[in-house]
């Protein structure tokens, strides 16, 4: 899913008046931003932070490892990656619980469903009913293409 971002500004910003849009006879004059705009030095961190309040106050857990990943355990165990403006969303109990931790997250944010993920972070996903393959034969085919004339005998998987 991709959650559209437009975290709320906790310190001043101002811009100029974008082109099309100036006041007439105010052309020197700026624009306080209210919401950060794609972009800004601060919007990243801005985002971070909206995210990881939003996340915990629905019972998440940040990972200690990745500050990327949060989790959250009970009947079924939830699981966020984060990427930037991209969510990918796992869980233990089916499309069910799948759909009660869309219906959570579409309660705070405006998304953008995007289907079944196929690629992640140059991984390709293939999902079967007992198990999930991640496979990255793309990503090392392409690098290792530079080093050897035919990679075509490298097919390495990561099966969980």
């Amino acid at each position: 899913m991709r959650i559209h971002m437009r975290p709320i500004v906790d310190e001043p910003i101002h811009v100029v008046q974008p082109k099309g849009f100036e006041e007439p006879d105010k052309e020197d004059m700026v624009c306080k931003l209210v919401k950060a705009l794609y972009g800004c030095s601060t919007s990243g961190a801005r985002w971070h932070d909206t995210l990881k309040t939003t996340f915990t106050s629905l019972g998440y857990h940040r990972s200690s490892v990745d500050h990327c990943l949060y989790y959250r355990k009970g009947k079924h165990t939830y699981i966020l990656v984060l990427y930037v403006d991209d969510v990918l969303t796992m869980s233990t109990g089916g499309m069910e619980a799948a759909e009660f931790q869309l219906k959570e997250i579409k309660a705070v944010f405006s998304i953008k469903e995007l289907g079944l993920a196929t690629h992640v972070l140059d991984m390709g996903i293939s999902q079967q009913a007992k198990h999930i393959t991640l496979e990255q034969s793309e990503y090392f085919g392409e690098r290792l293409h530079s080093h050897f004339s035919s990679p075509s005998f490298i097919n390495p998987r990561l099966v969980i």
